[in-house]
């Protein structure tokens, strides 16, 4: 059970009456609960931690502690089965219900994973995957939490469209009819690719895995 902040601190008295008679209704009803936690503003749950007190989302210690283990370790690596490759791709992407912007920069690894090649085949790693590596063991060092008001539900008050390729990139806002474009020079597109090699920069629109 969490309590929300108080001006005075959290009730703690009131929540731990509250969950009792929680726990006799369940009694009665025939619903006896098998787990429960608290009366607590703290506590993990399905691997994420919560705090309302500080009102934020956080990665649990030994998680924590855990993955930049596994990150240092695969900072190291030169191949790597493509199993373990998966496996990595899925640590990472469940820590970014609590790192916001972590999506992309798995992109790479789920890439490698998703060639259609077997589970027990060896995959050579890229230097390229060193630079996302790096900036998960940055981003978790720096801040393993992320504010509970990321969650709140995002209401739009603009639109606008946009597209890339080969050549450059532009935006439009009908709204509006402001419209930008710029074409890429070849040492933007030069550091694009040394950024991101995994993307299709030969199609006529660049293809984000």
């Amino acid at each position: 059970m969490f309590i929300p902040p108080l001006p005075t601190g959290p009730d703690h008295a009131h929540a731990a009456a509250t969950r009792d008679r929680i726990i006799c209704v369940c009694e009665a009803l025939g619903l006896p609960i098998a787990k429960f936690e608290g009366p607590s503003s703290r506590l993990v749950f399905l691997g994420t931690g919560i705090d309302t007190d500080s009102m934020r989302v956080f990665v649990p210690e030994q998680r924590l502690a855990f993955v930049l283990g596994l990150l240092r370790d695969w900072r190291t690596k030169r191949s790597a089965k493509v199993r373990d490759i998966l496996s990595l791709a899925g640590q990472l992407s469940f820590l970014t219900r609590v790192v916001r912007w972590g999506s992309p920069h798995i992109a790479q690894l789920f890439a490698l994973g998703h060639a259609g090649r077997s589970l027990g085949a060896h995959v050579t790693l890229p230097q390229s995957l060193g630079i996302s590596l790096q900036w998960w063991i940055d981003a978790l060092t720096a801040s393993p939490w992320s504010s509970l008001l990321a969650f709140v539900p995002f209401v739009h008050t603009a639109v606008v469209e946009t597209d890339a390729s080969k050549d450059g990139i532009g935006a439009f806002c009908p709204t509006s009819s402001h419209w930008f474009s710029h074409r890429l020079t070849g040492a933007e597109l030069a550091s694009a690719i040394k950024v991101a090699p995994w993307a299709n920069w030969n199609s006529g629109r660049s293809r984000w895995l």
